[in-house]
């Protein structure tokens, strides 16, 4: 509507959507799964990510921002381009014994609830299906805002949201919500009731099939 492309009676928004009966690995099979390699102390919490190694994620600033939170855990399940370049600033940002990368599994949404906290950290993104996962996972959400993240996640309704590239202040807020497991309790099941009203698969086919019987 900016760049005046069309006008406005022309375009429909249909939100992506996903089937909330995601079969979800229970908390402690999930952290079972995830480490079987790795030998952690078991009252640290964990906070997640899932997504391609790419820019587009900057996964830089969750490094950074794991700096400043030093009695967790951070996981990113992913692969991609910035697999090696990522590893090696863990090294360098002194990390690397609380920051771990794990391969995909190609079904790798079953992991989430192993996950104290889900976050994004990403500058640039659609509208990731990964978050409407971790939504009816009913995690407690932190993200930056970028694409159509701002479109799901209502800022101290059902997630955080914060500005990107800022380590301190995503550190400032994971631990805000660690320290405040009512909130963060609050908030997921505020994200799990937005799936079931907002983005659910059912609701995405109904409009788009509207959509289309209405052009007849």
């Amino acid at each position: 509507l900016s760049h005046m492309i069309a006008p406005k009676e022309k375009l429909t928004m249909i939100h992506n959507g996903i089937n909330p009966d995601i079969k979800f690995l229970d908390k402690e099979t999930a952290k079972k799964e995830i480490t079987k390699k790795l030998n952690l102390r078991p009252n640290y919490p964990w906070i997640g990510s899932i997504g391609r190694l790419v820019k587009e994620k900057n996964y830089e600033t969750l490094i950074n921002a794991a700096v400043l939170i030093p009695n967790a855990y951070f996981f990113i399940i992913g692969s991609g381009p910035e697999s090696n370049s990522l590893k090696v600033e863990s090294q360098k940002s002194k990390v690397n014994n609380q920051f771990f990368f794990i391969d995909p599994t190609g079904n790798d949404a079953q992991y989430l609830k192993a996950f104290d906290i889900f976050t994004m950290s990403s500058i640039k993104e659609g509208l990731p299906y990964i978050l409407l996962e971790a939504m009816a996972a009913e995690l407690p959400i932190v993200v930056t805002e970028a694409g159509g993240i701002p479109e799901i996640i209502k800022n101290h309704e059902n997630g955080l949201m914060v500005s990107q590239k800022n380590p301190a202040l995503l550190a400032k807020t994971i631990q805000g919500l660690l320290s405040n497991q009512n909130i963060a309790k609050e908030l997921g099941e505020s994200a799990g009731l937005a799936i079931q009203r907002k983005f659910s698969l059912n609701k995405m086919l109904s409009e788009t099939s509207s959509l289309y019987s209405g052009l007849f």
